[in-house]
């Protein structure tokens, strides 16, 4: 029994009749692997292939999504994953360097290549005496090492009475290790008391 350059098998014309059935089997077997096998939902899925290899595929009849397994989990291809966390409540800080608030995060684990796209919101404010500025940073743990900075921050500096803001800011991170990576808010002020709430985090994959 002969393969293919990548490795599919096939008969050839001096093959016995004999070997036949096990080059059909070899055959099937393989395309269970490369191919796009169809499934009702994750749970047939999983059902029919309960210890995927890295590589495979399959897709899902109830979501109109393909899958590709990458050695821990179902990714869908084509698709990036994005992932996001919120916490409503207004929570305050005097801390001058980063820290959690009494609720912390939000946070977001999510497999990443070695780029994401970090999204930060908050409602946020300190008082106005001598104009401090408040800060919303992030730190990543898990597969990468990144500390909380300002550089990769939101930040607010009250210059009146009424300084509150609502604001986003988004950073391109690049150089992290694929695997599964924990992105989680931090905050600080440089004076007096910050208040924060609705703050969020959405993290997308770029892949690698």
């Amino acid at each position: 029994m002969a393969v293919t350059p990548v490795g599919n098998p096939y008969v050839e014309s001096s093959d016995l009749v004999a070997n036949y059935p096990g080059a059909s089997e070899a055959l099937a077997e393989r395309i269970d692997i490369v191919g796009v096998n169809p499934f009702a939902n994750a749970a047939a899925r999983d059902a029919a292939i309960p210890s995927p290899v890295e590589g495979q595929m399959a897709s899902l009849s109830d979501t109109d999504t393909v899958l590709r397994y990458n050695g821990s989990s179902w990714v869908a291809v084509g698709v990036p994953t994005i992932l996001g966390a919120t916490v409503a409540t207004e929570q305050t800080t005097t801390s001058t360097s980063y820290t959690d608030l009494s609720t912390a995060g939000p946070a977001v684990t999510i497999t990443t290549g070695t780029k994401a796209l970090v999204t930060i919101t908050g409602y946020f404010y300190s008082g106005a005496g001598d104009y401090p500025f408040s800060f919303i940073g992030f730190v990543v743990s898990g597969a990468s090492t990144v500390a909380v900075s300002d550089t990769h921050s939101l930040t607010n500096r009250s210059l009146s009475s009424t300084p509150i803001i609502q604001a986003s800011a988004v950073y391109l991170l690049t150089g992290l290790t694929a695997g599964s990576n924990v992105f989680t808010l931090k905050y600080r002020v440089t004076s007096g008391t910050g208040n924060f709430k609705n703050r969020s985090i959405i993290v997308q994959d770029l892949g690698s």
